[in-house]
């Protein structure tokens, strides 16, 4: 069981911008929306940049 969860934790060190990424989607979230743009597409252009950031950054294999 503790070979297990050293292989977990190893996981997230092999990739903390995983985690980096979770951080400025949930910064951006908390952000209000530019003017004119809605609730909604706000939500939909941040969720489009965590995507590009973790495709960039090949943070998820």
């Amino acid at each position: 069981m503790g070979a297990e969860r050293t292989a977990n934790v190893g996981r997230w060190r092999r990739h903390p911008l995983a985690l980096g990424g979770l951080v400025i989607f949930g910064g951006l979230l908390l952000v209000a929306p530019p003017s004119g743009m809605s609730d909604t597409a706000w939500c939909v252009a941040v969720v489009a940049l965590l995507m590009a950031f973790w495709w960039l950054t090949e943070a998820i294999p």
